[in-house]
């Protein structure tokens, strides 16, 4: 199910939290995967939960769970705490 208002949260500063559980991620999708990162989400998907591509300020990239992410703003401080669980929700609860 394809979530078109996500399309929002492209861009959108994060910092990853420090502590970073393996989840449900390919072995190659955990290898990268920064506990502490700062980037910009590039790409979402839902295939087994709301997840996210993040691009790094070192230029790699990572594939986190919606709660593992929070909004930060250009200095990094946190602006709000795992945002995009907030939108998905909300866009859960508006199409029943």
């Amino acid at each position: 199910m394809a979530i078109p208002a996500n399309q929002s949260s492209l861009g959108l500063r994060v910092r990853v939290k420090s502590a970073l559980e393996p989840r449900d991620f390919s072995p190659d999708s955990l290898a990268h995967r920064k506990p502490a990162a700062k980037g910009k989400i590039c790409d979402w998907d839902v295939g087994h939960g709301l997840c996210f591509l993040v691009q790094h300020e070192d230029s790699t990239f990572g594939w986190y769970d919606f709660d593992e992410l929070d909004a930060v703003d250009e200095r990094g401080v946190v602006v709000e705490k795992a945002p995009c669980r907030t939108r998905y929700t909300r866009l859960l609860e508006r199409d029943r």
